[in-house]
């Protein structure tokens, strides 16, 4: 295994992913009404991970996460890709982030204050 062979921007993706994943276990939400409802069930006062509120994309974070570390392994073994470094690799991360951002922009409302 080459660690060399490693670019700057894998590295910078790298610690991106590592961040996401770690950043998916924190605290997103908080709430101060007993009657809080996350993912489909009533939770209560508390604080939310990204884990805990969104049930499906949780995986696709999860994904974008390990995706960068998996890449990396791949060139650091020096292992034949079937498509020419940098090219399929940079359209995917550009368009998932995309895809992801829209969607959990989409599916995240705030809720009506009640006076």
């Amino acid at each position: 295994m080459d660690l060399k062979r490693i670019s700057l921007g894998e590295i910078i993706a790298i610690v991106g992913g590592s961040l996401l994943g770690a950043g998916l276990f924190l605290k997103w939400y908080e709430s101060s009404s007993r009657l809080a409802t996350v993912a489909g069930q009533q939770k209560g006062k508390g604080t939310f991970s990204g884990w805990d509120v969104h049930t499906l994309i949780r995986y696709l974070f999860l994904a974008a996460a390990i995706a960068p570390l998996i890449l990396a392994y791949i060139i650091a073994r020096n292992h034949t890709l079937s498509w020419p470094r940098g090219r399929r690799s940079s359209r995917s991360r550009s368009s998932g982030s995309c895809s992801t951002t829209a969607s959990s922009t989409v599916r995240v409302s705030r809720p009506a204050r009640l006076a």
